[in-house]
């Protein structure tokens, strides 16, 4: 990943009362104040400040405000390497027959939702029988609900979902 996302990747299990989910990987959050994000960003003439959450600055002025020490497409601190677009990669052996799945949402979603938290709405989906398209846009829509309801319930307004 790069950026504000999260991917989670998952497998699942059978059981008598539905499906269950399982996480078998999940990305790492690239945001300023990990160790070793700030210390790349420092080292490369930024700065990492903390009002609420933690933001890149080019050293010395009051730009960009990034919530992320990676992305695409930032030019003003990509140029001088304070932020980088190299993305992390992670990978795994499919077995035969096993069910997988994917999962991958913004930050707005994963800034008050527990990862595993958010493997309901993929269970209720993977246990329908139909597994209709009709069906997998609720579960998103549930999941995007739960993520809003708990921006509301830390009394912040709601992040890009």
């Amino acid at each position: 990943t790069v950026g504000d996302s999260r991917v989670l990747v998952g497998e699942i299990s059978r059981a008598p009362s539905g499906a269950q989910a399982n996480i078998l990987l999940e990305t790492h959050d690239h945001t300023p104040d990990d160790p070793l994000e700030q210390e790349h960003i420092e080292a490369h003439g930024g700065a990492v400040e903390v009002d609420g959450c933690a933001r890149v600055f080019r050293r010395g002025r009051d730009y960009p405000g990034l919530a992320m020490s990676r992305c695409f497409g930032d030019g003003t601190v990509a140029v001088d390497g304070i932020v980088t677009h190299t993305a992390s990669v992670m990978t795994f052996e499919k077995t035969e027959g096993k069910e997988y799945f994917l999962l991958l949402a913004s930050d707005g979603v994963w800034t008050h939702m527990e990862s595993h938290k958010s493997l309901r709405p993929v269970q209720r989906w993977w246990s329908n029988k139909t597994r209709k398209v009709p069906d997998l846009k609720r579960a998103v829509t549930d999941l995007v609900s739960d993520a809003c309801r708990l921006w509301n319930n830390n009394g912040y307004y709601c992040d890009d979902i």
